[in-house]
């Protein structure tokens, strides 16, 4: 038996009072009117590489329902919605 590279996720932790996360939580309490919950998961995804580099780095986006990754997945267009007012709010303060 050989071992051998494949997929991989890296571990990602980025510190609660790092400004940008202080900032996009902002920007969805500007939007939903509350914080969203910090959610530590399994999957990081692209996160963990940015943070293993040093790179603060936080997963965001519409929560979505269904099964994922097995196929039968999908978002509310009302969560897109809000996923993008809450975009354009974080890049507005930061201009």
């Amino acid at each position: 038996m050989t071992a051998r590279p494949d997929v991989m996720m890296l571990p990602a932790l980025v510190d609660p009072a790092d400004p940008g996360v202080r900032a996009l939580q902002a920007a969805i309490a500007a939007v939903r009117g509350a914080p969203a919950p910090e959610i530590h998961r399994r999957g990081t995804f692209d996160a963990g590489g940015l943070t293993r580099a040093g790179i603060p780095a936080a997963m965001f986006g519409c929560g979505g329902e269904g099964d994922w990754p097995a196929g039968d997945d999908f978002v509310a267009v009302s969560d897109v919605e809000d996923e993008a007012r809450i975009l354009a709010t974080l890049i507005l303060a930061k201009l």
